[in-house]
């Protein structure tokens, strides 16, 4: 950008625009310069999710997936991405319908308010007939956001009392096992953490990546952009 090679860099990771990256480093040091403008593309930003694999033991259960929902932490998940210091980096509670569109709707999300009562999910798990078996969790390890909230799923998962095995590989590989139907002993899979579609188990909410690197980018310059 400060050579006039690059003309735009449409999407930056928080793990980016924080500067923890080589790339990172050199797009905040490129932002800083007077000839480079930061703006907002899309308000409604992105958001993650934990897919879970209903055709296969444990979450072929229904009531096992309900008594899940007493053990997510959207905030955790979101604070693994952003930090603490800026609350509207992210959205939360978040369900199917996105924050600040047309069909925003809180609605039925009352389970994931508060804070997370573990031994009462433990329990529910054991009522709804959970008996130790294995959650393969399958986590991209080429998408540093993802690999983020897969860390945060997996402990997530263990304090609940379940049996976690993590299955980080690269994603086309991921994506090889996810169309797999069979069980985990031939192949298959039980979870996997995504930033794309609204599917199964909303884990985590939305996050505005230019907010964060504005907000990254008045830190290295040393002073407040505009607006």
């Amino acid at each position: 950008m400060r050579r006039g090679k690059l003309r735009s860099a449409p999407r930056v990771t928080h793990h980016g625009a924080a500067g923890r990256s080589v790339s990172g480093r050199r797009f905040l040091l490129a932002a800083a310069t007077s000839n480079v403008t930061v703006r907002v593309l899309d308000p409604t930003g992105v958001v993650a999710m934990l897919r879970v694999n209903h055709t296969q033991p444990p979450f072929n259960n229904p009531a096992i997936r309900r008594a899940l929902w007493g053990a997510v932490d959207q905030t955790a998940f979101m604070q693994s991405l952003v930090g603490t210091d800026d609350l509207s980096l992210y959205h939360v509670p978040l369900g199917f319908f996105c924050p600040n569109t047309p069909m925003d709707s809180e609605a039925g999300l009352d389970p994931l308010r508060g804070p997370r009562n573990l031994p009462a999910v433990r329990q529910a798990l054991k009522d709804a007939g959970y008996q130790g078996e294995t959650v393969l969790l399958m986590v991209p390890s080429n998408s540093q956001a993802v690999l983020q909230l897969g860390t945060v799923a997996a402990d997530m998962l263990k304090q609940a009392g379940m049996n976690v095995e993590v299955y980080t590989v690269e994603f086309n590989a991921m994506l090889q096992r996810r169309n797999r139907r069979g069980p985990v002993s031939e192949g298959g899979w039980c979870q996997a953490a995504r930033n794309e579609g609204l599917r199964h188990l909303p884990c985590c909410s939305a996050t505005r990546t230019v907010r964060a690197l504005r907000g990254a980018i008045r830190r290295w310059r040393g002073h407040t952009l505009p607006a």
